[in-house]
């Protein structure tokens, strides 16, 4: 899906969403920038950057407002299983709300 149709879904209806899986180069717009609108729109929206070209680490993904990386390939299981856990580890959570 190219950036900009996924951002028209999601601010069309941005209490839909939970959870975002957005890839690191996209047609239109690329994963950051997507990032960095969806989060001026909705703080508190998780965004799960994944990427399979080894640019960006994690940290830098984060610095971007990412929650965390997956690398790709990645099976639908691994995905599944991120998603999963994801209220339930710290991994995904910024460091104030760790300490929460």
């Amino acid at each position: 899906v190219p950036g900009t149709a996924a951002l028209s879904a999601l601010t069309a209806a941005p209490d839909t969403f939970g959870f975002v899986v957005s890839d690191l180069d996209m047609p239109g717009m690329s994963g950051i920038e997507f990032c960095r609108r969806l989060k001026a729109s909705r703080p508190d929206l998780k965004v799960l950057l994944a990427t399979g070209s080894g640019v960006i680490t994690e940290p830098e993904a984060r610095a971007y407002g990412f929650c965390g990386l997956i690398s790709k390939p990645f099976s639908v299981a691994t995905l599944r299983c991120v998603i999963y856990l994801f209220p339930y580890t710290t991994l995904f959570r910024s460091s104030e709300e760790r300490r929460v």
